[in-house]
């Protein structure tokens, strides 16, 4: 991430991250069956952040901006078994719509003038898929270490 200096308590600060992130998660059991499918992925994110520092000169601050993900190796994992034996699967997933843009809100703290540690939620503006009857969109909570450059 670089911090620009917009006044003595805002900045503009670009970031480039690498995600590995959950998008769904479905879990069954009765009597001795059960059944699980996820679906994962990595993705390489822009957010666009303003931050804000209550006082100036203080190591805390509240974000707000926007954010672009390209997602790729989406992939769907199952799992199901009888309680004897198990059997698992993995496959892509070729409907994954991309990119990802939503808004991004934030806090976090300057640990010294190049670290710092962050929780960033973001609200997902656009459909994760494809398909024309799914509207779902990504709702992510993050926790992060950043560097300053």
């Amino acid at each position: 991430m670089v911090s620009i200096p917009i006044t003595s308590i805002i900045a503009f600060v670009p970031e480039m991250n690498f995600l590995y992130r959950t998008l769904f998660v479905y879990s069954e059991t009765e009597d001795s069956y059960s059944y699980e499918m996820s679906n994962k992925e990595c993705a390489i994110s822009f957010p666009l952040m303003f931050q804000v520092m209550p006082i100036a000169g203080t190591p805390i601050y509240f974000a707000g901006g926007l954010q672009l993900d390209i997602p790729f190796a989406t992939k769907k994992y199952t799992e199901e078994g009888d309680g004897i034996s198990k059997e698992s699967k993995e496959e892509a997933i070729g409907d994954r719509a991309m990119p990802d843009f939503g808004i991004a809100l934030g806090t976090g703290y300057h640990i010294s003038q190049n670290l710092g540690i962050d929780v960033k939620f973001v609200i997902g503006l656009t459909s994760i898929s494809t398909r024309k009857d799914d509207d779902s969109s990504l709702k992510q909570l993050g926790i992060g270490v950043s560097y300053l450059f």
